[in-house]
């Protein structure tokens, strides 16, 4: 029997699958980055920031993800908005998706900055990662085909979570999900 967890991540593998191929709106796919320099670049060197997200994806075209699907990946529960987009392939198995919510928890708003991805090589994503932070490692839970790995990391003076689900046994071209979670900042 398949936990909790593994079919929630075969039913978000096949969504994605199933968004790549509809008509989610106008935009054009544009060439991605590797899902590391993405995840620095949109989520991770400033932080989560859902309004900055939101106007890039504006501008550059990026095809909205259906709503479900955007819910299935937040690394949050409860989310006051949530939007994503994909932003572009390579083939049947190479995509990549970025997403960011924002919620209110504890009084507090926080948001969220989430790339998933496919065709990764995770093993290097993940060393690409510690290369760049000195995040502490907080707690792992390994399920039968992926481990959920959590991290904090101290930013630009925030304190940031950083959670990376990743395959067990990584070959190369693997699904992988990347999330920072952080109180949000208001930018001037």
């Amino acid at each position: 029997m398949l936990s909790v967890r593994t079919k929630l991540m075969i039913r978000i593998a096949v969504m994605l699958m199933a968004a790549l191929f509809c008509d989610c709106g106008a935009g054009h796919a544009e060439e991605p980055l590797s899902a590391f320099e993405l995840f620095k670049s949109r989520c991770l060197t400033k932080g989560p920031n859902f309004a900055r997200t939101a106007s890039i994806a504006r501008a550059r075209g990026w095809r909205p993800l259906p709503f479900d699907l955007v819910i299935s990946l937040a690394p949050m529960e409860n989310a006051d908005l949530a939007e994503g987009w994909m932003i572009g392939h390579r083939g049947n198995s190479q995509w990549q998706a970025i997403l960011v919510t924002r919620a209110t928890v504890s009084g507090n708003a926080v948001e969220s900055c989430t790339v998933a991805a496919s065709g990764v090589d995770s093993a290097v994503f993940e060393r690409d990662f510690f290369n760049l932070t000195d995040a502490e490692p907080v707690r792992e839970e390994h399920w039968r085909t992926h481990v959920h790995k959590l991290f904090t990391l101290n930013s630009a003076g925030r304190r940031e979570m950083i959670i990376l689900t990743l395959p067990v046994e990584p070959v190369g071209r693997d699904p992988l999900v990347a999330s920072v979670v952080a109180e949000a900042q208001w930018e001037n």
